[in-house]
């Protein structure tokens, strides 16, 4: 089994304020909608699936 360690930064989310940013967080109060949408994105940055954050 391998281990893929990322990275990310703020930049590049759907999240509105005051989450505007690549939040990946579902329990910060973040609409559900653009958590998915910014995790679809860092997996597809990092060259994994979504599920796996």
């Amino acid at each position: 089994m391998g281990v893929l360690v990322a990275f990310s930064g703020r930049r590049g989310g759907r999240s509105a304020p005051p989450f505007d940013s690549l939040n990946v967080a579902l329990s910060v109060g973040d609409e559900a909608e653009a958590v998915i949408e910014n995790r679809r994105r860092v997996a597809r940055a990092a060259g994994f699936e979504p599920w796996a954050l």
